[in-house]
């Protein structure tokens, strides 16, 4: 084809791949039938990575808070009232706690505009720009979205 057509590649994907961070806090914890699931406050609505579909393929996902003792496997889930809400079909990790902050590395600058954000009048999360040697910087403030869905 390059013999007969001078061709473009767009590169947008290639380098914004390994770029962002989505972190969400544990909201609860709970036991079922012997397996241990996480319940965080965002969901697959803020967040869409490269083989997320129904959470088969563990990201590179990290603790930020917590994290003593022997791994376990964990499910980690959306609060969204559906079983597709699911970021983490099944990772291991030391005991997972209310309160401890994961974060889901290497999203990609595009997954919070490939999620369906304004579903359910669900907050939109903060965004904040972190460049080496420089604090942190908020660029969005988190965002109410239910005043969109209320009534004058």
């Amino acid at each position: 084809m390059g013999e007969k057509y001078d061709l473009t590649v767009e590169m947008g994907r290639f380098f914004a791949a390994p770029c962002g961070s989505y972190l969400t806090t544990v909201m609860d914890t709970k036991t079922n039938c012997g397996f241990r699931y996480a319940i965080v406050d965002g969901g697959l609505h803020q967040i869409n990575y490269d083989g997320q579909m129904k959470g088969t393929q563990v990201p590179d996902m990290r603790r930020l808070t917590g994290g003593a003792g022997e791994p376990e496997d964990w499910c980690v889930c959306g609060s969204l009232c559906t079983p597709n809400d699911v970021l983490v079909r099944r990772v291991s990790t030391p005991p997972i706690e209310r309160g401890d902050v994961l974060a889901f590395c290497r999203t990609g600058a595009y997954s919070i505009n490939e999620g369906f954000a304004f579903l359910l009048s669900r907050d939109l999360p903060a965004v904040i720009i972190c460049r080496d040697g420089q604090p942190p910087h908020v660029a969005r403030e988190h965002i109410g979205l239910d005043p969109l869905n209320t009534p004058v």
